[in-house]
Parts: C-alpha cells; sequence; structure tokens
C-alpha cells in the first residue's frame, strides 16, 4: 500500500483543505484589519496626522503591494532597489551599493550573493582592480527589472489616479523635495556624531 505523499490520500487532502482555510482566514484579517485602518485614517483630521506616519503608511503598503506581486518572481521588495541602481548604472560595485544605499558590506554582499545564484546579476572581477566585482544584470535580469517597473507603474497609476490636486510628476516632485530635506535634517545629528568619534 503506497503511504506517499499522493493527492489522493485523504490525510494530505485534509491538510491541505487545512492550509487553504488559514490562508483564506490570514487574508480576511488583514482585509477587514486594513479597511478599519482606512476609515480611521479617513475620519481622522489631516492636521492631527504626523507626516511621518503617513509616509510610513505609504512604505508599508507600498511594500505588501510589491511583495505579493512579485511572489512568482522568487523576489522580494528587498532586492528591487538593488537591481534598479545596477540596470541604470554600468560597472558597479558591491561597494558602491553599499555606499549609495548607507547599508553594511555584508548585508549587500549577501543580497548579491542570492542573487547572483539566482542568475539574476552577473558579478565579473575587475581587471583595473581584481579585489572589485562589478555588476550587471543576466537577460533573466533585464526581463525582471522590466517586470518590476511594470508593476511599480500600475501601482503608481492606482494611487495618484484619484488625486485631482497634483500630477504625476508634480507628486513625485513634492516627495523627492520631503525626501531631501528628511536627508538634510539629519545633517546636524551626524556631523555631532563625528565630531564626538574624533575627539
Amino acid at each position: 500500500m503506497n503511504y506517499g505523499r499522493s493527492p489522493r490520500n485523504p490525510v494530505n487532502i485534509m491538510l491541505t483543505h487545512q492550509l487553504l482555510y488559514r490562508q483564506l482566514y490570514i487574508w480576511l484579517n488583514i482585509y477587514f484589519l486594513t479597511m478599519k485602518h482606512l476609515k480611521e485614517l479617513f475620519d481622522k483630521n489631516s492636521s492631527e496626522i504626523q507626516l511621518g506616519a503617513l509616509i510610513s503608511m505609504i512604505h508599508r503598503s507600498y511594500m505588501f503591494y510589491i511583495n505579493h506581486s512579485l511572489k512568482d518572481l522568487d523576489i522580494t521588495a528587498a532586492q528591487i532597489p538593488f537591481l534598479y541602481y545596477i540596470s541604470k548604472n554600468k560597472d558597479i560595485s558591491q561597494e558602491d551599493l553599499a555606499f549609495k544605499f548607507n547599508i553594511d558590506k555584508g548585508a549587500v554582499a549577501r543580497a548579491i550573493k542570492r542573487m547572483n545564484d539566482q542568475n539574476i546579476i552577473l558579478r565579473e572581477i575587475d581587471t583595473e582592480n581584481r579585489r572589485r566585482y562589478k555588476l550587471s544584470l543576466t537577460s533573466k535580469g533585464e526581463l525582471i527589472s522590466k517586470k518590476i517597473n511594470e508593476i511599480n507603474d500600475k501601482w503608481e497609476n492606482n494611487v495618484c489616479d484619484s488625486i485631482s490636486i497634483l500630477n504625476n510628476e508634480e507628486l513625485k516632485d513634492l516627495f523627492k523635495k520631503i525626501a531631501c530635506e528628511s536627508i538634510l535634517s539629519n545633517r546636524d545629528i551626524i556631523n555631532n556624531e563625528l565630531g564626538k568619534d574624533n575627539e
């Protein structure tokens, strides 16, 4: 008698149904919590909400949307900035990515190794500096990059279409200015910390 993991095995069928019901329960909880939070946010006076909280909400919702949309591509939203930057910059290195995104070199190396193992990017030794690796996208990486751009454009259109005050580019320009001022606002803190280290 075959006790393997056959789909016709009643135990396996029962376990499959339990997993499906559990997943449905999780999604329903997420849906109702999202609707509850949306109503609370909609009913609040804008002056009562911190700008940082709004940006955090946008980021979390974006990450949820992106991760769900990318699940069939075996890639996560955390890899997207690396892919995008590599696609736009030739001969970029792991050190360049660490500096650009202010991330620990070890974390970048692990992310790059995973994408290299997935045949998404190529790591080639720089002939002018053999301790340096040049990064580029494979044909698979190019296809994924194109798909990511399509997903991102769809998200932006869905989010921005209902906003009539500003068009998409004006909204991006506004958030770019906010991002720049946000970075500049930390300048004094960073300078003070560097000054302490040099004392």
